[in-house]
């Protein structure tokens, strides 16, 4: 059996990503390394202790410190930049973007980057920085995205 993948799922309480821990859940592929969301703080650490998750990030700071003043059992990141630490130091092989909103858009560029796989469920990353997200896309060695297109068309002939 091959290595399982560190998944780590940004917007984990919105519908995509229930339905990616529903997966998870149900894989043996996929080891959960860390999660995220807007605000919603409590289905956030409702999450992370059901899963065994011990490090998550809030991006809306008020949440993440009421989140931190109720759950002693990790870390609790905070804001725009404890998004993109959560990404940078979860030692992830695999993140799942699905942030509502250009809140994406800082961990899409970390994520590839850092030349962490990325499942991007996040329109505004691209529509916000396209430019920027398909520049880091291309300058990355190890980045397997390619978006539909990004592929050479095909001759009619």
């Amino acid at each position: 059996m091959a290595a399982r993948r560190r998944l780590l799922i940004l917007g984990s309480t919105g519908s995509i990503g229930t339905q990616a821990l529903d997966v998870c859940e149900r894989s043996e592929e996929l080891e959960l390394v860390g999660l995220s969301a807007e605000r919603s703080w409590e289905p956030l650490l409702e999450q992370a202790r059901a899963h065994g998750v011990s490090r998550i990030a809030l991006a809306d700071e008020d949440a993440a410190a009421r989140a931190a003043e109720a759950w002693t059992d990790g870390e609790v990141l905070s804001g725009a930049e404890g998004l993109v630490r959560l990404v940078v130091e979860s030692g992830a092989d695999l993140v799942l973007n699905a942030l509502v909103g250009s809140a994406g858009l800082g961990p899409t560029v970390a994520t590839l980057g850092e030349g962490i796989d990325l499942a991007l469920a996040n329109k505004e990353s691209l529509v916000v920085g396209g430019e920027l997200v398909t520049r880091s896309t291309l300058s990355t060695p190890r980045s397997t995205s390619c978006s539909r297109d990004s592929r050479p068309a095909r001759s009619s002939a």
